[in-house]
């Protein structure tokens, strides 16, 4: 180390420069300081730093692993000829999630393809078992010992390989979708499982799925290019070594992961700052136009939609792009961005993007997990034109790619992000634009291969944008939470992304918030309704069906008879107490039957309800009443004793279970056929519901009856 200059160190470029012989010395550099020992490679980086340079240009190589020693950077015990190798920073994030949940197939990574015609499938076998010698990703599963987890690279073609034949031909989605979803024993292995499912003599289905924690899209696309290869060279007859077929592979995606630990620490330190900076300031969660309320812990159903953008726009965007001197990419994601936001409204919209990983040449032609995920936090608001939205977007993007090098959970560690089982952290939106793969490199001799529908049908966010870029047109492929999303608001989504990659080629100079949503407001026709108060509904019901059940709440029940009678007398003794059209009355009942009467009794009086959870923090309740200018409460005696000296100042109405006995009171009897039910108007306010505000404070929001009506019959129809 000692004979290792300054010099000799500031001619060490990047692998991937090829100026002169530059390569081959910084090449012989590596491997000297591979072959040292991983204290001597400690020093010599602290040397290294000390000058200003920087040795993680060096090429990458094969570090050495002494016996009996360690590495420094992650404890994995290594001995001579180990194939054990640290986790890369981007794995950490996926092992934990899948010791959270081993039986979760989210992260499982599916490829089918259709091959029509005669496939020689001890060929394609032969070829499987090259593909797998060739790239150590294929090879791993993972061990832990006393807490440190390492990935263990075996030895041979050690893959899944499983033949079917289908006589029916539309068995194959589901046989697809059970191969696509089988879970993973990341401990066990194999991580890479391939499926050959014969439909006939002349047609065959492949599916071949990978972990995500040893692959990535970039590596899936590697794949089936390079099984493409091996297949021709395969059928070029058994004496051919297939190795001849490809570019000889010097590293295995291990030795990137061990190489990567070497430098971590110093180049982490500045891109987690810009980061942390970047991501630091709260913002709220985007707010989509969802189908269905989310659930507190989501689920994995996928869905996929797709729409073509034929090659007049596709070109004219382009051009678009090279007069607004920027990408292809940046008008895609800002046209994104600006429906994103026209459907939030936030100044503000965070997307995620994949990053490759690979800005050094070596890893092109690896397999291995080197995407990383940017958080591009686009400015963006309806003032805005096309023009200044993409001119700051270009520089946000750049920004976030000369911090690509920090992993994604290593930022969610710096910000303390914490975990919400609900949503994915930061984002909930994805973006990506790939090159379609030509077909000449997938080609196999004798046969026409295709992409097979099916596969994964699973969603890790929101919403995905995927746009693949052919050459000529664009494919808008997105991927959504089924949980959250039907198909048919995906299609309208991506008709509306569509209209603004349009309107932006049209007019630069167009404001967001100008923009034409076309279908934004299209739905099924719109039902009319004749009004009618919800009392005098519950009062006609009860006429002609009294004894009918109206409700029931675990072992209790109420007829059509008691219901009217019970909340009947207590709209009588609300009106009694000054109740009238749109006076506000706080309802703090604990679920069950009482619940139901008091909400009617309020509506009957002609007043307004405000519901009072008895389980909010009396300071709350408090604003609540205050803002709504609340004097009367209907409430039970439990609910009542629970909120305390918040209804202090209120004239508290109680509820009393005794009152919906089959034999109703005197006093029940003689009410009810005293009261009327207050005429009401649409228009009339019904409900007030009190949201936390974006200021903190409780929001009230106000419906009337007319909307409450037409709810409740669009519900029943």
């Amino acid at each position: 180390m000692q004979t290792t200059t300054r010099n000799e160190l500031a001619a060490a470029p990047d692998s991937s420069t090829g100026i002169g012989d530059a390569p081959s010395h910084a090449l012989a550099i590596a491997r000297k300081y591979a072959a040292l020992s991983p204290e001597r490679r400690r020093r010599f980086r602290e040397k290294a730093s000390e000058q200003g340079i920087d040795p993680a240009r060096l090429p990458i190589v094969p570090l050495s692993r002494e016996a009996g020693n360690a590495n420094d950077a992650d404890g994995v015990p290594s001995s001579p000829g180990s194939a054990l190798y640290p986790l890369a920073p981007a794995q950490e994030r996926l092992w934990f999630l899948w010791k959270l949940d081993p039986q979760n197939p989210a992260y499982n990574l599916s490829r089918a393809l259709r091959l029509t015609g005669h496939l020689d499938v001890p060929a394609l076998r032969r070829a499987f078992d090259a593909l797998v010698a060739r790239h150590g990703a294929l090879r791993t599963r993972f061990v832990e010992t006393r807490g440190v987890v390492a990935q263990h690279i075996g030895d041979g073609a050690h893959y899944l390989w499983r033949e079917h034949a289908l006589e029916d031909a539309a068995q194959l989605r589901d046989t697809l979708r059970a191969a696509s979803r089988e879970p993973f024993d990341l401990m066990k292995g194999p991580l890479l499982r391939v499926d050959l499912i014969a439909i006939g003599a002349e047609r065959h289905a492949l599916s071949i799925v990978v972990h995500h924690i040893v692959s990535d899209g970039w590596s899936q696309s590697l794949l089936v290019r390079e099984l493409a290869a091996l297949y021709r060279a395969a059928l070029a007859g058994e004496d051919a070594p297939l190795a001849r077929a490809l570019p000889p592979v010097e590293i295995h995606f291990g030795d990137v992961a061990a190489w990567q630990r070497e430098w971590q620490d110093g180049a982490l330190v500045d891109d987690l700052a810009y980061w942390t900076q970047r991501l630091g300031t709260d913002r709220p969660a985007l707010e989509l136009p969802l189908d269905r309320p989310r659930a507190a812990v989501r689920g994995i159903e996928g869905g996929r939609a797709r729409r073509d953008v034929g090659p007049p726009l596709a070109g004219r965007l382009r051009e678009f792009a090279r007069a607004q001197r920027t990408t292809l990419f940046t008008v895609l994601l800002g046209a994104y961005a600006a429906l994103l936001y026209r459907y939030d409204g936030q100044s503000g919209v965070r997307v995620g993007v994949p990053s490759a990983g690979r800005q050094r040449s070596e890893t092109e032609g690896l397999i291995g997990f080197f995407v990383n995920t940017l958080v591009i936090d686009v400015d963006v608001d309806g003032r805005m034109p096309f023009g200044t939205l993409l001119a700051g977007l270009h520089e946000r993007v750049l920004e976030a790619h000369a911090h690509q090098a920090a992993p994604f959970g290593s930022i969610l560690d710096a910000l303390r992000i914490e975990r919400d089982l609900g949503r994915s952290p930061l984002f909930q939106v994805m973006f990506n634009l790939e090159q379609a793969t030509s077909s000449a490199s997938v080609a196999m001799p004798g046969l026409v291969v295709e992409p097979e529908a099916g596969g994964t049908d699973t969603a890790r966010f929101d919403l995905v944008l995927n746009v693949v870029d052919d050459g000529h047109g664009l494919r808008l492929m997105f991927n959504y939470a089924a949980d959250v999303f039907d198909a048919s608001t995906v299609k309208r989504i991506a008709l509306q992304y569509e209209a603004i990659l349009t309107q932006m080629a049209d007019n630069v100079a167009r404001r967001v918030g100008s923009l034409t949503l076309p279908g934004r407001y299209e739905a099924a026709p719109l039902q009319r309704y004749a009004f009618e108060s919800l009392g005098m509904a519950l009062a006609a019901q009860a006429k002609r069906s009294p004894d009918a059940i109206a409700l029931r709440c675990e072992d209790e029940s109420l007829t059509y008879a008691e219901l009217d009678a019970w909340s009947a007398m207590l709209a009588a003794r609300l009106v009694a107490q000054g109740v009238g059209a749109e006076r506000r009355v706080g309802l703090c009942v604990a679920r069950g039957p009482a619940l139901v009467a008091a909400l009617l009794g309020i509506i009957r009086s002609g007043g307004a309800f405000v519901p009072l959870d008895p389980e909010y923090p009396p300071a709350r309740l408090a604003q609540m009443i205050d803002d709504a200018g609340i004097v009367q409460v209907v409430a039970d005696s439990a609910s009542a004793k629970q909120v305390g000296a918040v209804l202090a100042g209120c004239e508290v109405v109680q509820v009393r279970k005794t009152q919906h006995n089959a034999t109703l009171s005197a006093e029940t009897a003689t009410a009810a056929p005293h009261f009327l039910d207050a005429p009401l108007h649409p228009d009339q306010l019904a409900y007030v519901l009190y949201t936390s505000g974006s200021t903190g404070r409780p929001k009230g929001v106000g419906v009337s009856h007319g909307a409450l009506w037409t709810h409740l019959q669009d519900f029943l129809a």
